[in-house]
């Protein structure tokens, strides 16, 4: 079913690994459940159309960021635009706290997830998301103090 859902093999065996780590990690307040096969059926389904509605915001997020970012022939101003935020950016998160700009580097530049991260930090995957909240709010404030003569939906694509 994954196979289906998913199109790749590759990934739908990480969904597979993912839905059977959730159903183990719950397997002891399911006792109570008539149909265990009928309810992973259901538990995966929904993990799949959960996991298909993300990659269709992030496609439509990517190509939508695409339209917007200049590929060849853009003006001057448009490239130093770009490379203050770029600049910008990088101060904002050099500012970070230790773990946060950690977080938010294994994210962002290494394209880790954040449960990934969690594991390999040996935090749990609630500070993860923590973490990354508080890096992204606190570049959006530098962003926002730094760059009052730029456009903000650079800052935002580039982020």
């Amino acid at each position: 079913m994954a196979l289906q859902y998913l199109k790749s093999v590759l990934v739908a065996q990480d969904a597979v690994q993912d839905i059977f780590e959730k159903f183990w990690a719950s397997r002891t307040s399911m006792q109570h459940i008539e149909n265990p096969g009928g309810y992973l059926y259901v538990t995966a389904r929904n993990y799949l159309i959960s996991r298909l509605r993300k990659k269709a915001a992030e496609c439509s997020y990517n190509t939508e960021a695409m339209l917007h970012i200049p590929e060849r022939g853009a003006s001057p101003d448009g490239l130093l635009h770009i490379k203050e935020v770029t600049e910008a950016i990088e101060k904002a998160v050099q500012a970070l706290p230790a773990q946060q700009k950690k977080v938010f580097q294994l994210s962002r530049k290494e394209e880790m997830p954040l449960k990934e991260i969690a594991a390999q930090m040996n935090i749990s995957y609630a500070t993860a998301r923590e973490y990354m909240s508080l890096a992204l709010k606190s570049i959006r404030k530098y962003l926002a103090a730094h760059l009052h003569e730029l456009p903000a939906i650079i800052a935002l694509f580039i982020l």
